[in-house]
């Protein structure tokens, strides 16, 4: 079953073309939000879902300042579980109820 990206979610870096702006394969990305944005100029009619993330670090717990538009093809959602031990991890480092 195919598992939809959705705001709030962990997901994983799963291309290499984001290594100019420090962003690797296998970092940790926080969905913060997401946007429909023409696939080209040539026909600003079809659109593509991208998404808003922020660079999650698992070993301090603390989420990038910066904000970076990623397409889909480029971050792969974590399992349920693997979703609910982030969240946790986080909440707790960070005194959220």
């Amino acid at each position: 079953m195919t598992k939809y990206i959705m705001t709030g979610d962990f997901c994983e870096i799963v291309t290499d073309k984001f290594v100019e702006e420090g962003i690797k394969r296998g970092h940790v990305v926080y969905v913060a939000g997401h946007k429909a944005l023409p696939m080209s100029d040539e026909d600003p009619y079809t659109q593509r879902i991208n998404f808003f993330v922020h660079i999650y670090n698992p070993h301090t717990y603390e989420m990038g300042k910066g904000l970076y538009l990623m397409d889909p093809k480029s971050i792969l959602p974590f399992d349920e579980k693997k979703q609910k031990e982030y969240i946790e991890e986080y909440k707790i480092a960070n005194g959220i109820d």
